[in-house]
């Protein structure tokens, strides 16, 4: 099988129901000259992209590139983060029943859910009805939550429900901290998405979250970011620093193979890199669609780091097959609707 398994998408029944009644949810909407949906206190908000709401642009770029199938994640402009926690759980029950309405009988179509991580609890409860009730195969979080490590004690009601229900959390970037030298040449994105990542992981690893939730199945897009290749920092700082040992009781390295890595590196060299430090059987292939920086030839990179059959064939798609438990039922005892 071959299986994207970083793309983006919004059901337009998340944006009918923000314009009949934006209160409910605790966003402004307005659909002149785009869609935009303005959370409280945040800037204003970049249209939505219409390819991120078009279901038939999923299908065309997985008929372009030859590919089985796709693991849809949401829009990370619709996290929702800074809302109080009731009208944060609302509308991440409005995008997860609305998602899985539109892929209710697709065969090739997987999705992801949201969850309302300003309040762990209701997240965790989100997640767990995501799965269970409307079969969505995991979910995809920021790398902070207004500013807040993902670390912090306070979230593991949420790492403990992703372990018991054995599903995987992708983290995706998006809320990058204001930082002058980012406001030139697209750096926010360029490097401050992978530098997202990076601070993230690592302070999953530092803080202990891999310790405690030993069966976590945790993603890091666009490669990993800068983790794969300033691993040795991080073992240098275990070894030399004691605040890096205060939630560790072994090095760093042992944790890299804890995660699950996309392809999305951009060029044949880095991939080979990755593909040598956390083993052909961690990477999954992912495009970033619809982006502008995603790579619009998500199978290119992987031809030509010129790796051996059986790890082409794992990232091209067994590696997501098994991760996201596609060619297998998830469980669905509830129903759904569009919220």
């Amino acid at each position: 099988m071959r299986i994207d398994a970083h793309l983006h998408y919004v059901s337009p029944r998340v944006f009918a129901a923000l314009r009949r009644d934006p209160s409910r949810y605790g966003v402004a909407f307005s659909d002149a000259g785009g869609v935009r949906v303005q959370f409280p206190g945040e800037p204003p908000p970049r249209p939505v992209l219409p390819t991120l709401y078009d279901l038939a642009a999923l299908r065309a770029h997985r008929a372009r590139h030859g590919l089985d199938g796709l693991v849809v994640g949401p829009v990370m402009d619709l996290e929702g983060y800074s809302l109080p926690p009731e009208q944060g759980a609302a509308l991440s029950r409005l995008v997860n029943e609305s998602l899985a309405a539109d892929l209710d009988g697709e065969t090739d179509l997987w999705g992801l859910a949201t969850v309302p991580l300003q309040a762990p609890d209701a997240a965790a409860a989100e997640l767990h009805s995501a799965v269970r009730d409307l079969g969505l195969r995991g979910a995809m979080i920021d790398t902070h939550v207004g500013g807040r490590a993902l670390s912090e004690l306070a979230l593991d009601p949420f790492w403990a429900a992703a372990q018991a229900l054995a599903v995987p959390v992708v983290l995706h970037p998006f809320a990058v901290p204001p930082v002058e030298r980012f406001d030139r040449y697209y750096l926010h994105n360029v490097i401050g998405y992978p530098m997202e990542t990076t601070l993230a992981a690592a302070g999953l690893i530092f803080g202990g979250v891999l310790r405690r939730f030993p069966g976590l199945r945790v993603v890091l897009v666009h490669g990993g970011g800068f983790l794969p290749y300033q691993i040795g920092r991080l073992q240098r700082a275990y070894h030399a620093r004691e605040e890096a040992r205060a939630h560790l009781d072994s090095p760093p390295e042992g944790f890299l193979r804890a995660f699950w890595y996309d392809s999305l590196t951009h060029g044949a060299a880095a991939l080979q890199f990755l593909v040598a430090q956390v083993g052909a059987d961690r990477v999954l292939l992912g495009s970033d669609f619809p982006f502008g920086m995603a790579d619009p030839e998500p199978l290119r990179v992987l031809e030509a780091a010129n790796l051996p059959a059986a790890a082409r064939r794992a990232i091209a798609g067994e590696n997501a097959a098994a991760l996201f438990g596609i060619g297998s039922p998830a469980p669905r005892p509830g129903g759904k609707g569009d919220g």
